[in-house]
């Protein structure tokens, strides 16, 4: 019988490459369920002008690595507001429909650069409006939102800012003594 040596470097790098093909299958079988899910779990807001949220929430809101995750739960944000409030239905499923009017048939693959022109344009000013009046509030409060931009969170349950980074200002100059002050 034949024995196989491996040395250490070219196992890891297997074991790595293994590891990533693993998750990145896991992550292509996984997605489209929780898209699926998401879009059953929708009470007002069709299918079509969920994915259409979804695209322009993208575009509004844009923070690289974000997960979709991240965006459904604006256009759930968007559907709950549109249950309650006729108005911002009607605003949502007009800005739609007049997106994929617009767009035609190939709205679904349209470029980046095609969807800011539209939303550039007057006529989606009220589906923006609509969309930053709910979605902001919701996309800032989300904690993967946060740890995308470096933000921990409150600070009072830790101790506080003062010894946890409030003067940690390296691209300012040192003050002189004279012009810092006492410290507290």
């Amino acid at each position: 019988m034949k024995t196989l040596h491996v040395g250490r470097r070219e196992f890891l790098a297997s074991a790595r490459n293994a590891l990533i093909a693993a998750t990145l299958a896991r992550y292509a079988i996984a997605q489209p369920a929780v898209e699926t899910s998401r879009r059953e779990d929708l009470r007002v807001v069709s299918s079509d002008e969920a994915r259409v949220l979804l695209r322009v929430s993208r575009r509004v809101m844009p923070l690289d690595g974000l997960s979709n995750a991240a965006y459904w739960t604006i256009v759930h944000a968007l559907d709950t507001s549109a249950a309650g409030q006729p108005d911002v239905r009607r605003t949502l499923v007009d800005g739609a429909s007049s997106l994929r009017r617009h767009l035609g048939e190939g709205w679904p693959s349209m470029s980046d650069e095609e969807l800011d022109t539209y939303l550039a344009s007057p006529r989606a000013a009220p589906l923006l409006d609509a969309v930053r009046s709910v979605g902001v509030p919701v996309f800032v409060g989300l904690p993967e939102v946060w740890a995308a931009v470096g933000y921990d969170g409150e600070s009072l349950s830790k101790g506080g800012y003062l010894h946890r980074g409030f003067n940690d200002l390296t691209w300012l100059p040192e003050p002189s003594s004279d012009a810092a002050g006492p410290v507290p």
